[in-house]
């Protein structure tokens, strides 16, 4: 009799070493999924932002073509770089992604570049 309560120790020891084993791979699984979720929340936010800031330097360009954005080839280029509340926190600062905004070429035939770069 004592033997058999020695054996269902040892069963009922791998049984949990093995259930543990398994919550451990479930759970790294689980926190994985949940940053590769925000990284990709956060890159689709960026994203949008940009295109917002294409949208809104293409406005400008339409209501004014002599925007005072534009540079000229060979000199520095005012960007203009917005920052954007996207975590909700009430701050419009890091750690929100910052959009700049620059406009060159603004020449002959109303002819623009318009460069918008994110980083978050």
């Amino acid at each position: 009799m004592t033997r058999q309560r020695g054996s269902a120790m040892a069963v009922i020891l791998v049984g949990a070493l093995i259930a543990s084993i398994a919550a451990y791979s479930v759970l790294l699984m689980t926190t994985s999924q949940s940053h590769q979720a925000q990284f990709t929340r956060k890159r689709m936010q960026t994203r949008y932002l940009v295109e917002a800031g294409y949208v809104l330097a293409n406005q400008q360009l339409l209501a004014n073509p002599n925007y005072p954005g534009c540079v000229t080839p060979g000199t520095t280029p005012p960007a203009v770089i917005e920052f954007i509340d996207t975590n909700g926190d009430g701050v419009a600062a890091a750690p929100d992604p910052t959009v700049t905004i620059t406009v060159t070429n603004c020449g002959p035939g109303n002819t623009h570049q318009i460069d918008v770069t994110a980083n978050y």
